[in-house]
Order: structure tokens, then sequence, then C-alpha cells
């Protein structure tokens, strides 16, 4: 098996871009979840005991991908907050990088201007970033290497 770590940084990247979205998106499946719960006929959930029913166990199964969507997306935003945490509370370049590149989405040129940061250094940074958020996310099974195999 050999792993594109390229994909790997890349759909890390679009998950450290989504860091912001994070609270919204969980809050919408949680309300959609609210919804789905709030907007079930109970009669109808009494008439189908002791009966095979394929709207009940769809209901269940969509509830279920719900909630694994939401604890999900916790742990995507856990990890991005803990790495930005880390960076800066020990190195503040790296943090600043993290801030302009991923969250305000700024070209390798303006960030070369405004942080005066080569882009040798941006290249090195953004590979340690991605690399340190794929193996923390890799450790919570939230990337399974066995998606990115080349060999595919």
């Amino acid at each position: 098996m050999s792993v594109n770590l390229k994909k790997i940084h890349r759909f890390c990247a679009n998950r450290v871009k989504d860091y912001f979205l994070f609270d919204n998106q969980i809050k919408n499946l949680k309300d959609q979840l609210e919804f789905q719960e709030s907007n079930k006929d109970r009669n109808s959930f009494i008439k189908s005991k002791n009966k095979r029913s394929n709207i009940v166990e769809n209901e269940v199964i969509r509830k279920i991908m719900i909630e694994n969507k939401i604890n999900e997306k916790i742990l995507w935003k856990n990890i991005i907050e803990n790495v930005l945490i880390g960076y800066r509370d020990t190195y503040r370049p790296k943090y600043d990088y993290i801030i302009e590149k991923f969250m305000n989405n700024k070209t390798d040129r303006v960030i070369e201007a405004e942080l005066f940061m080569s882009p040798t250094t941006q290249y090195r940074y953004k590979a340690e970033i991605l690399s340190i958020v794929a193996i923390i996310a890799s450790s919570k099974n939230l990337i399974i290497l066995s998606e990115f195999d080349d060999n595919k």
C-alpha cells in the first residue's frame, strides 16, 4: 500500500479551512436531529411496535448518521483547535501562517509580503502543520489511510 501524502494534505487543508464553519455545521445538524425527533408521529410509532417497518428503521439509521456526523465535526474542530493553540503558545510564526493561509485564504505572495516569510518557509510550514493534523486525525480514526491508497 502506497499512501498519497498530497491527497491527505489536501483533505486536511480543507478541514482546516472549514474550522470556523464547524460550529455552524454542528448547530445545523443538531437542529436537524431535534426537528426529526419532534416531527415524529407517536401513534404510528406505537402501532409499529412488534412489527417490522422500514420507516422506523430508516429513522433510526438517519439519526445515527447525523449523530456520527456531529461527533466527527466535533473531533475535527478539537484537533485543529489544539494545533492552533499549541502553535500560538509555542511558535507564533506558524500560528500566524495558519491564520493567514487557511482561515483568511491569502495567497503565498500576500503572506510573503505581510509576514516576511519566504515561499520555501511557507511550504515547510504547510507540510508540517498538515502532517501533524493528519497524524492526530489518523490516530482518532478520522482518516483511513486505505482511502488514500494510490494503488486503487
